[in-house]
């Protein structure tokens, strides 16, 4: 799931809530009926002074409190002067569907009965009633009774209500540390519930791969016979190896490093420009230096969400803002940036930005064939305990594209490999016949920790 559609939701989420609470509070003191008989309900449904604030009249007159205490309840038994107390341990005791409802709502959201106790006991009147008096209750009532809400007055609602910082501290890892920091109970109820329903809607947005968008490459075609060149990649009979390594080709063939390629890999010229292949955060970021091989460029991971157990890799990438002439760069340590802003472990990405160059590769055939990145799309094995990863799953990058780009991507990987071989004299180059989806020769690789990859035949 994307970023942005996940605030849009929470947007909703918490709207819904500002509404549901207030009318728990509403409700207990006018009846969802016709207008003309509110008033009357609302002079019927006394209690004792203790119990209830003076309000302005904008909103009920007599509010009993929203969740329930171990404090004795009042409850109208058919005049104002026969009042019952009932003793409170859990929902069901609570007489009144309303609050009974809230207090189950509270339940499944985390919150213990001490919690809304403590609610009971803290929660500002005068707060809620200026919440109240910020919003139109026919309104809210013809929301609530809807089940649904016009975008326009939940952005006023938004506004009015100043938000959003609580709602950026629930996307963040600390959320519900921040939640439970809130000291207004009220705030931390509709924190803790958004916070619990974000958590289900990314858990089932966790279950499928995401779609990619590109396939990092920004020019990927067309084949051009007279240069040689397939977009930003190119051809040199200097250069003896495939400029795309696709997913399942057999590296170090023979030697004890043998493994199945698990990435789409690009080797192109040094300036050639990588793109974000979907929307998404970040979530590793890692500085490369030359160890066994050169490297010296960026290692990155964008997922879906915190937490998700998706993601795809990004391997070598060199800040847009380095010099990427010559057929020997100058090595760059420059950070990634996007428009002009560092990114960072939590930037937010959107697919199609400019993320940098291709990372360094070298070019000992004096090709011009000086750069190269890889693409996989992962999901971490988490089979054992839980919150650990056990390796990973590597999945066909073309099996998993955005539907709107599928057709096109597809064909272009289809050309890439049959203008390679039309090239190179060699139609073995690439087992086409063999592939499950263009460019791939299996749906999946599986990874262990320690490197070992073992490809999904079924």
């Amino acid at each position: 799931m994307k970023i942005l559609q996940i605030k849009s939701r929470w947007a909703k989420v918490v709207y819904f809530l500002i509404i549901a609470i207030a009318l728990s509070l509403s409700i207990i003191g006018c009846s969802s009926t016709a207008d003309d008989e509110r008033d009357d309900i609302i002079e019927d449904q006394k209690v004792s002074e203790s119990s209830i604030a003076e309000v302005p009249t904008t909103v009920p007159t007599r509010v009993p409190t929203a969740i329930p205490t171990q404090a004795p309840i009042a409850t109208p038994t058919g005049s104002s002067d026969q009042i019952s107390s009932t003793e409170i341990d859990e929902c069901d005791d609570i007489p009144d569907l309303n609050q009974r409802a809230m207090c189950q709502v509270g339940l499944d959201m985390g919150l213990s009965m001490e919690d809304m106790m403590e609610m009971a006991e803290s929660i500002d009147m005068e707060d809620m009633m200026e919440m109240a008096d910020s919003m139109d209750l026919e309104d809210m009532m013809e929301m609530a009774d809807a089940m649904d809400m016009d975008m326009e007055d939940m952005t006023d609602m938004a506004d009015s209500m100043d938000m959003e910082d609580m709602m950026e501290s629930m996307l963040s890892d600390d959320g519900e540390d921040e939640c439970d920091a809130e000291t207004n109970m009220m705030k931390r109820m509709m924190c803790k519930m958004t916070k619990s329903m974000v958590s289900d809607q990314n858990a089932a947005a966790d279950t499928q791969a995401p779609k990619l968008q590109n396939l990092m490459m920004q020019n990927l075609g067309p084949w051009d016979p007279v240069t040689a060149t397939f977009g930003d990649l190119k051809f040199d009979s200097n250069y003896a190896k495939t400029v795309f390594d696709d997913f399942g080709m057999l590296h170090n063939p023979g030697q004890a490093t043998q493994y199945d390629n698990p990435t789409f890999e690009f080797k192109a010229p040094a300036d050639s420009i990588v793109l974000a292949p979907m929307s998404g955060v970040v979530t590793m970021l890692n500085w490369q230096p030359t160890t066994s091989y050169l490297q010296d460029d960026w290692d990155m991971i964008i997922a879906p969400f915190e937490g998700s157990k998706w993601g795809v890799n990004l391997d070598h990438i060199v800040s847009i803002d380095c010099d990427r002439s010559g057929y020997a760069p100058v090595l760059c340590e420059l950070p990634i940036t996007i428009n002009g802003e560092v990114v960072t472990l939590g930037t937010e990405i959107e697919a199609g930005q400019v993320l940098g160059y291709v990372g360094n590769w070298p070019d000992r055939s004096n090709s011009g064939i000086n750069g190269r990145t890889e693409l996989t799309l992962f999901e971490y094995d988490r089979s054992g305990a839980p919150g650990e990863n056990f390796g990973v799953i590597n999945h066909c990058p073309t099996m998993n594209l955005e539907e709107s780009v599928e057709t096109a991507l597809k064909a272009k990987i289809q050309e890439l490999m049959d203008s390679y071989e039309t090239w190179s004299g060699d139609s073995s180059s690439y087992p086409q016949d063999q592939m499950v989806s263009p460019g791939c020769r299996y749906r999946a690789i599986e990874e262990s920790s320690n490197g070992v990859t073992t490809p999904v035949t079924d």
